[in-house]
């Protein structure tokens, strides 16, 4: 009896598994394979390809076995390299093309399509972000990796539970930001395969250049239900931008051209900000006083691309001005970062983390050295300043080293390190910027600016007069109340959604004003004089103990027997 069942399950299962199949051979797509002639060149978006076109394109190619994609997916738009140069399709128009394209397989009509970018800081990222602001009808969510999630977990977590983690942040932010569109690099590609597969969210790879594409990752991505993968062309100039700033933020058709920033990307109170072109302009009016970036200057951008400040005041604010821009932390691809050395050596008073954060900075000197490039203005936060500070200052780094690293910091005559307005009321940074100041045999000025990802620049303070205290901005207003600060703004800069749903912070907006309330942190000071010391004391000891001092295993009541040190029985792994 349970044999005829058996059979009949697999009977039901087999005729189920048909039917599926063949209700996606109703949807299926002609794919371009691998002819007698090399490999074919993805060369973007130039055109979105009618039926006929397709079906021509099908026919000439060679019979091959029928690939099955579903229904959310297209062709590969792939063209056979020849003989001659391979015609490179600008960004403007391969993004053009690419809205339109998902627009109408999507049936988007009144909304704009919500396209979510997962990449490396790099120059391609700025370049794509400018052609996005340039095109009316997308709203762009910005997911770089968080660099704070990943120092932390960097010796304290295996491989696999890192990527688990970060990938299900991703998964969540892309839900919750609906995206209709996903552009990442070849980085990620392998861990938002699944992901988009998963969401039915078309996936598109962003490179510097077009590529010839291996058979293997075309097949990979035929098998993973991904009907295209566009290499979408940047230009190679740079961070330079070569278009008229004017053209691009003057123009009126942006009124649907949205920015989501994320900040704290990885963590659980991840925040989404939507800002519209007007929000964009009130912005850079609010700041115009505050932040003074020129043409002519040449920007070194060392925030951590999960920060609200990285995209608003390092790259729009450049872009804004026409300044050329320099983004030294190149985040390490979730396929490479275990492989990460520490170029300084272990010691009894350096563990892994510490010399993992000298790496990080050493990279951005490494960077301007190595690029040759004379900054004059250094956007940074207040945790990567002190980066740069130990390191510029460490006992392994040579007298001639330091100053080969140091001579290309001359022309720094302006530091703004940024902060989170919540942290308004913590420690001040004068002692920092006074010790990175004689370090550098630097004379700039250090304004501190406070920011809220709901409104933008809330307050600024001089880090050059130890007596300064912070400023709020004319439409801002700093409340203290004992134990809590209030922070109330009515500016035309304040966010329109949070995270795609409009009334997410309706409780925040009290008559049009935004109040939110802050815990003033409270002064800690060490139990003992020497309290790491015997800290590390007890510790060390407490490992040198035998496992069962007593001489036998204790028998406890079950409802205690977690509670000691090491007189348990069969305890879990997790409990150790």
């Amino acid at each position: 009896m349970h044999r005829h069942l058996a059979a009949t399950e697999i009977r039901y299962f087999r005729a189920l598994k048909w039917s599926y199949i063949s209700h996606l051979a109703s949807y299926h797509v002609p794919i371009l394979r691998r002819g007698s002639s090399s490999f074919p060149v993805v060369a973007g978006f130039s055109s979105v390809r009618s039926r006929k076109q397709q079906s021509a394109a099908s026919d000439s190619a060679p019979t091959t076995d029928a690939t099955h994609i579903s229904q959310h997916n297209v062709t590969a738009n792939v063209s056979v390299k020849s003989d001659s140069s391979v015609p490179v399709c600008d960004l403007q128009s391969s993004l053009e093309s690419m809205i339109c394209d998902v627009r109408q397989r999507r049936k988007i009509r009144d909304r704009p399509v919500f396209l979510t970018v997962l990449s490396q800081p790099s120059t391609a990222l700025v370049d794509l972000l400018f052609a996005i602001f340039k095109h009316g009808g997308a709203a762009v969510s910005v997911l770089p990796v968080c660099f704070s999630l990943l120092r932390s977990r960097l010796a304290t977590s295996e491989p696999t539970c890192f990527e688990k983690h970060i990938v299900d942040n991703w998964r969540s932010m892309i839900v919750e930001s609906r995206s209709d569109i996903v552009l990442t690099t070849r980085d990620y590609y392998s861990l938002l395969s699944p992901i988009c597969r998963e969401l039915t969210v078309p996936l598109h790879v962003l490179v510097r250049a077009p590529a010839i594409i291996s058979a293997a990752e075309f097949d990979s991505a035929m098998r993973a239900g991904h009907g295209y993968i566009d290499l979408l062309d940047t230009p190679k100039a740079g961070s330079k931008i070569t278009p008229d700033v004017s053209q691009l933020f003057g123009n009126g058709d942006r009124e649907w051209s949205l920015l989501h920033v994320f900040s704290e990307v990885g963590s659980c109170n991840g925040k989404v900000v939507a800002h519209t072109k007007a929000t964009l302009d009130a912005e850079r009016e609010r700041v115009r006083n505050v932040i003074s970036i020129a043409p002519n200057d040449q920007v070194l951008n060392c925030l951590f691309p999960h920060e609200y400040g990285f995209t608003m005041y390092g790259v729009l604010q450049p872009l804004y001005a026409g300044a050329r821009a320099h983004y030294p932390l190149i985040v390490p691809s979730a396929t490479r970062y275990t492989s990460l050395k520490p170029q300084f050596p272990l010691t009894l008073r350096r563990d892994l983390r510490e010399t993992v954060t000298l790496s990080l900075a050493q990279s951005v000197f490494e960077y301007v050295r190595s690029n040759g490039c004379k900054p004059t203005v250094l956007l940074c936060g207040s945790e990567m300043l002190r980066y740069l500070l130990e390191f510029i200052t460490c006992g392994e780094l040579s007298a001639p080293e330091r100053r080969s690293y140091l001579g290309h910091w001359v022309n720094v005559d302006r530091i703004y390190v940024f902060e989170d307005a919540s942290q308004l009321r913590s420690g001040s940074l004068h002692e920092t910027v006074a010790a990175f100041l004689k370090a550098t045999s630097l004379s700039a000025s250090v304004t501190q600016l406070y920011t809220l990802p709901e409104v933008g620049l809330v307050a600024h303070m001089n880090l050059r007069d130890p007596e300064a205290t912070p400023v709020a901005l004319p439409d801002c207003n700093i409340i203290n109340e004992g134990s809590q600060f209030i922070i109330a703004a009515r500016t035309g800069s304040l966010f329109q959604t949070y995270l795609g749903r409009p009334y997410a912070t309706k409780s925040a907006l009290v008559n049009g004003e935004l109040r939110l309330k802050f815990q003033t942190p409270v002064e800690s000071t060490p139990l003992l004089p020497r309290h790491l010391e015997y800290v590390t004391y007890f510790k060390r000891r407490r490992e040198r103990m035998s496992r069962y001092p007593q001489g036998y295993i204790k028998q406890v009541p079950v409802r205690t027997q977690f509670w000691g040190n090491y007189t348990g029985r069969k305890r879990h792994p997790s409990v150790l």
